[in-house]
């Protein structure tokens, strides 16, 4: 029997290519009107790059294209706004984002009950949500794309 501690879920984005669909586009409907404006734009980031001989990791800027990484765009800005997720949004709704602003950190069903209430409060509207309700949710998820993943406890 699994250990619920063990189980953290995320957004398999491989799940997107089987089901016919892109994450991508998924992800970026829900940057900020801030971010929308500038998606497509070029930009110069700092991108680690490793040296095969020396193993060093050194940084060199390149130009990209803004919104290539949906994650970091609504990590970086988007989820830090007062409406990124609310207590009337669907629960599903909120872990996705959730998902989005952690860059899709795995999180335990613990983890992602608190983030839960800690950034849409959804307490306020009435609402509790408990590890089981969202076991139920993800098991039953068929428009997200978010998955468990076990991670073997360490020896």
């Amino acid at each position: 029997m699994e250990n619920e501690e063990e189980t953290r879920y995320f957004i398999d984005q491989s799940w997107y290519k089987t089901a016919g669909r892109s994450f991508s586009a998924m992800a970026l409907s829900r940057v900020c009107a801030s971010c929308k404006s500038k998606l497509g734009t070029e930009k110069e980031e700092r991108v680690p790059v490793a040296n095969p001989q020396t193993g060093k990791v050194t940084f060199e800027l390149r130009k990209v294209t803004y919104g290539a990484n949906p994650l970091v765009v609504i990590r970086d800005c988007c989820s830090s706004a007062k409406d990124y997720t609310t207590p009337h949004m669907p629960i599903m709704e909120i872990v996705f984002r959730i998902f989005l602003a952690n860059a899709n950190q795995p999180l335990t069903l613990e983890e992602l009950r608190q983030q839960i209430e800690e950034r849409a409060n959804v307490s306020q509207s009435g609402r509790y949500v408990t590890a089981q309700t969202l076991e139920r949710l993800i098991k039953d998820d068929r428009f997200y794309g978010i998955r468990p993943i076990v991670i073997p406890p360490a020896l």
